[in-house]
């Protein structure tokens, strides 16, 4: 499968998936070298996630105000 990775923050490789490592790192190779990072959609996600639940308590509903006596 086509895999692309990220390898030292911005810099990005695309090649066939060779292995899964424990840790979430893919490693790929591109024909000439085979190289290992961080699988892009994979860190997206945990961006993603990352955020929403940053996020989460700031657009909940408001608790109801309980009625006065």
């Amino acid at each position: 499968m086509l895999t692309t990775i990220t390898l030292a923050g911005r810099i990005t490789a695309q090649g066939i998936c060779l292995q899964d490592h424990a840790d979430g790192r893919v490693t790929i190779s591109t024909g000439t070298e085979r190289l290992t990072g961080w699988p892009i959609l994979r860190r997206l996600k945990a961006a993603t996630a990352a955020l929403a639940l940053a996020i989460l308590p700031l657009v909940s509903p408001p608790r109801p105000r309980p009625k006065p006596c």
